[in-house]
Formats: structure tokens, sequence, C-alpha cells
């Protein structure tokens, strides 16, 4: 099978569950590429060895039972970052469990009547390094950054906490420019009675 680079999308991989040869059904691990008209082939490239794949289907009964008794009857499943031989070589566990992390969740705050008591709250935001992308993020989500747990991928975001006024706007107007957040906190009047 011979294809240019531009009819395939290449550097994917398929793990347990996910794909099966569409011959014979069985299960397949490992590299593959995706072709122009949307099929997936064995491989990192297209070569005479390359076998068709397709997505597992959940619709059948008996395998969508399979998966469900071996999910309840092993509720202590691994959920540890599959290895590569660059792990390996690299012997580094940090960088091995930051590349199965899951995406920082967005948050709307909204204060407490105990917050416009006291006349402010805290905020924390996120910043992406490489498309200055500004997250709003919960106090969980920032302590768990902060603290460098390896649920979120944290070195890729600078992290902010700004304390929001909610009885004045010039403060919050104030505060968001010296934080370069105002492109992102448009209305400093936002909350404040």
């Amino acid at each position: 099978m011979y294809l240019p680079k531009s009819k395939y999308k290449a550097n994917y991989y398929a793990y347990s569950n996910e794909y099966v040869y569409a011959d014979t059904e069985e299960e397949y691990l490992g590299p593959y590429f995706v072709t122009y008209n949307s099929k997936a082939y064995t491989g990192t490239r297209p070569t005479a060895k390359s076998r068709l794949i397709k997505p597992v289907d959940y619709s059948n009964e008996s395998i969508f039972n399979t998966v469900n008794e071996a999910l309840v009857t092993n509720l202590e499943y691994d959920i540890t970052p599959k290895r590569s031989q660059y792990d390996f070589v690299r012997d580094n566990e940090i960088e091995a469990n930051l590349r199965d992390t899951v995406p920082v969740p967005l948050y709307y705050p909204k204060p407490s009547p105990a917050d416009y008591i006291k006349g402010k709250f805290s905020r924390y935001f996120a910043i992406d390094n490489g498309t200055s992308r500004i997250l709003e993020i919960s106090g969980d989500v920032y302590k768990s950054m902060k603290s460098r747990e390896a649920k979120y991928y944290y070195p890729k975001y600078k992290l902010f906490i700004m304390e929001w006024n909610l009885r004045n706007s010039i403060e919050n107007r104030i505060n968001a420019s010296t934080a370069k957040l105002d492109s992102y906190l448009k209305d400093p009047s936002q909350f404040v009675r």
C-alpha cells in the first residue's frame, strides 16, 4: 500500500479495548495511522504489511458485558501510564506519569454569602505557557498543580491567585491589569454588589 503523506495522519497508538483487526476481530495494540477516507491501518506509515483495523464495537452486548464484568470484578484497575521504550531509556518516573494526565477542568466561581460578608474571595488561574490561554480553575485543582501532583500536566502552566473584591470594581480592574489577566477578566464589576 502506498499513500502520499498528505493522504494519511500518523502517530496514533491503540491501547487495550480500542481497536481490533477488521478481518479476524482479534484485539490490536500498537501504532496505527488513519487515511483520508477515515480508515485505520496498523503501523506508523502505509506499507505492504499494513492491516485494516476498526474500533471495538461496544454495541455488541457480549463484548460490553465482558468489559463490565472485568471492571466490576477488578475495582482496583491499573491507571498507570503505559511505558514506552523511551521511558526505559530515560528512566524518569515523573515524565512517565505526566504523560498520562487529565485535562485541566474549567471552573466558574460563585461567591458564597460568607465571601460577601468578607468583601472578597480568591480566584485561581492557570495560564498556558505555549498559547497564553487563560483558564480559571478551582482551588483544589490549583493546590494539586501547585504541589506538582501528576494528575494534571502542571509544567505547561503558570499559576496565579487573585483576590477579587466584591465591593470595589476599580480595584478588580487594577489587579487584573497588574496580573495581566485583563484579557480574560473583562468585566471588573462581576460579582460586585
